[in-house]
């Protein structure tokens, strides 16, 4: 496996964790409990937790119920981060 595909590999996996935490520090902003999260979505404490610990992304199906239990789009639940961040990358004004 080539080194640039490794590099893009490891970019998606930080970008889903990074993604997965906004979904905990929503929940968290708004109050919830994971437990509570699992029932206002209709799914188990189990699954919701899995998500949240990045074990799996939650998939098409939830994503319209996550936004609407946390009062936002689905974008501001899983937003992307951007290159830089994930490869630490200096700002033009740092070069």
């Amino acid at each position: 496996m080539s080194a640039k595909v490794t590099a893009v590999m490891a970019a998606e996996e930080v970008r889903a964790h990074e993604g997965l935490r906004h979904l905990k520090e929503r929940r968290t902003q708004l109050g919830y409990s994971t437990r509570d999260m699992a029932k206002l979505i209709g799914t188990t404490h189990a699954t919701y937790a899995y998500w949240e610990r990045g074990g799996s992304w939650p998939s098409s199906r939830w994503l319209p119920l996550l936004a609407e239990a946390m009062h936002c789009s689905i974008e501001e639940l899983f937003l992307p981060v951007s290159v830089e961040k994930v490869f630490h990358l200096p700002d033009a004004e740092e070069k």
